[in-house]
């Protein structure tokens, strides 16, 4: 560094110091700042402090099994690094809370002892021959204003779907009893609990406060590597677009920030996706990336029973060239390969076993609700066509229209999602580039069956997250292709409108979540508290008030038609959103008042939380009317004439209401 710009750093640092000292007390942004860092500030240190760990201790088990992955691409190798070191510590944190030990002491110990490493060891510095890149252009400056608000949302409530459902209630639990959550009545309960684990780290360290900065983090390791595998599969001018588009789709801005099961995943399959791409390249010598393999897949298992759609199809094309070509070592090869396809079903082992014990079926509730035969179609749970107007040709054809032109979410009821429509505009760019590109065919082979093996059961804008960054990976690199066949002359001027528009499209997209997470910067500034914040963004905040003040913890509450429960410490029955499936099964089952009455009684509830809702006939066309009469009207009427005959109301506000059992 030249004196020249020393002084003028140290100049710059003065200035600071001078407007911070006589204009901090009334100046509004430095006032906000200061209530970020104080109030947001400490949730994202602990979820630094958790990948910090993490980092730690994947670095060593990256150089043992990868000593050469990444080693032209310090980012690649860092976000490697980083991912198996979380499957490490997830895997510590499910064993300790399998068996009961996964206390607020133990997960200060399991964090601090990863840090150690930090200050041991040689540095893994980089070659003086790797290409590093030029991390600081305006890509990245449009990227980072696209992602700003999202450091306003991470310090906001945990209100969204899942996190006001069980997310936050079940890190609470775990805190507090050291053990995962297990009831066959509260069907989430039987949901992989691996990010649970992860976020009751973060949240010993730093409060329930950390959840929502440490899946952002995670989310943008993976958005992160899609960048690496861009510049990797298309070269560097691949890049700048892979910003735009991956952070221009609605659904990732508003998912980025929450603490979810979805984008979390992303850097999971990434890091296979780099991996496969090296395996691909020399097919019969495998070295240690089956087991890595292995470890990435686990640990993307023990968070959510997605994971093996989107991490199957990368083994898969491992394996193809194995199985096509005569290549030395394919045995011993495909061995592994077997093995690393099969290990990560051990790390499903806890949650699978503890659904058994607990429901009587290992993926229970995903399966094993035992629906009347009759019934079938109108008791689906998160598969078959449940998710979307129908299945067959005709559906699955027109899903990429739907998804990408068109935004409409498949079960046309809740959840609203949408990406944008470049994967559709660049796709020819894509075929011309595949025809060179022999790793971005390995690649958009993959990213093609994890789209097909999404659109069949899921259909749901936020279930493909994981594999979005791919996706716009390819589409990054199908439109640097199209920009190539214009001509020399033409070309600054194109490139420059295509930014534009690249731009133009993205700002368009995000105006909605940018909005809505900026909406939360004065909780996030210290400004509003939580509670607060709940009251006014939901209707259930005052309903979860009332039970907190005037329930006991010991006390069961009956969800019916509720799916809000956010930090309430009772236990829950049948809480549920969407089809409410398992509630509709119990009710269908007690077959009248009286018998629902019996169910509440026998299993001891004294408080039932009732939402007015309502199913429409035409958003289930795939049942028929007698079936759509049997399973969703019905028990509407029963659970209403209970209340009316058996309860007496408590409280009330809006749709929702508080009701007393009478157990006599």
């Amino acid at each position: 560094m030249t004196r020249q710009r020393a002084g003028l750093i140290v100049l710059c640092l003065a200035w600071f110091g001078v407007i911070a000292m006589f204009a901090g007390q009334g100046a509004r942004p430095l006032w906000l700042m200061a209530g970020w860092i104080t109030t947001t500030g400490p949730g994202l240190l602990a979820a630094i402090a958790v990948l910090g760990s993490a980092w730690a201790w994947g670095r060593p088990m990256r150089r043992w099994m990868l000593p050469t992955a990444g080693a032209a691409d310090r980012i690649a190798r860092g976000i490697v690094d980083c991912t198996l070191g979380l499957v490490l510590l997830q895997s510590v944190a499910v064993l300790l809370g399998t068996v009961g030990l996964l206390t607020v002491p133990a997960a200060w110990i399991v964090v601090g002892s990863g840090l150690l490493p930090l200050f041991a060891g040689p540095d893994d510095r980089p070659p003086a021959t790797e290409d590093r890149g030029r991390p600081f252009s305006g890509w990245w400056i449009a990227a980072a204003a696209l992602l700003a608000p999202a450091l306003l949302a991470i310090g906001g409530p945990l209100l969204a779907a899942d996190e006001g459902q069980y997310h936050r209630r079940f890190v609470e639990f775990i805190l507090t009893h050291g053990s995962f959550p297990a009831d066959a009545e509260d069907a989430p309960t039987g949901f992989a609990q691996g990010m649970h684990a992860l976020g009751t780290l973060g949240a010993a360290i730093g409060s329930i406060g950390a959840l929502r900065p440490l899946a952002f983090l995670m989310g943008l390791g993976g958005i992160l590597m899609g960048e690496r595998l861009a510049q990797r599969l298309f070269g560097r001018l691949a890049g700048g677009p892979y910003l735009l588009i991956v952070c221009g789709a609605a659904t990732a801005l508003r998912v980025v920030p929450t603490f979810n099961t979805d984008l979390t995943l992303a850097p999971f399959v990434g890091v296979a996706a780099w991996l496969a791409l090296d395996w691909a390249r020399e097919p019969g010598k495998p070295a240690g990336r089956p087991w890595a393999l292995a470890l990435v897949g686990g640990g993307a298992l023990s968070i959510k029973f997605t994971a093996p759609l989107f991490l199957a199809p990368l083994y898969l094309v491992v394996a193809i060239p194995l199985l096509l070509k005569p290549v030395a070592g394919r045995g011993p090869a495909l061995a592994r390969l077997a093995a690393a396809a099969v290990i990560p079903l051990l790390f499903a082992l806890p949650w699978l076993v503890k659904n058994q014990i607990t429901a009587g079926h290992p993926l229970w509730p995903i399966l094993g609700m035992d629906a009347p035969s009759a019934l079938e179609a109108a008791f689906v749970f998160n598969l078959t066509a449940n998710y979307g107007p129908g299945g067959g040709l005709e559906a699955a054809a027109r899903a990429p229209w739907d998804l990408f032109a068109l935004g409409r979410e498949f079960d046309r009821r809740l959840y609203l999602g949408r990406f944008n429509a470049w994967p559709l505009v660049a796709l020819p760019g894509l075929f011309l580039a595949l025809r060179r590109r022999p790793e971005a065919r390995t690649i958009a082979i993959a990213a093609a069956l994890g789209f097909v093996l999404w659109a069949g059961p899921l259909r749901r804008a936020v279930y493909l997250l994981p594999l979005w960054p791919l996706l716009a990976a390819l589409t990054a690199g199908g439109i640097v292709e199209m920009m190539r066949l214009i001509p020399q002359p033409a070309l600054n001027p194109a490139s420059v409108a295509g930014a534009i528009l690249l731009g133009a499209v993205a700002t368009a997209e995000a105006a909605a979540p940018w909005s809505a997470h900026a909406d939360l910067a004065g909780v996030a500034c210290g400004e509003q508290t939580l509670e607060e914040a709940a009251e006014e963004a939901i209707p259930d905040a005052r309903l979860l008030r009332w039970l907190r003040e005037n329930t006991q913890p010991d006390e069961t509450i009956a969800m019916l038609w509720g799916w809000h429960a956010w930090d309430l410490p009772n236990r829950l029955l049948w809480i549920g959103a969407e089809d409410f499936t398992p509630l509709r099964l119990r009710i269908h089952r007690a077959g009248s008042a009286e018998g629902l009455k019996h169910e509440l009684v026998d299993r001891d509830v004294r408080w039932i939380v009732h939402r007015d809702v309502l199913f429409l006939r035409g958003a289930y066309p795939m049942v028929s009317d007698d079936q759509f009469k049997q399973a969703f009207t019905q028990p509407l009427h029963i659970a209403d004439e209970a209340l009316n005959r058996y309860a007496t109301r408590r409280f009330a506000h809006g749709p929702l209401t508080v009701w007393e059992l009478d157990r006599k």
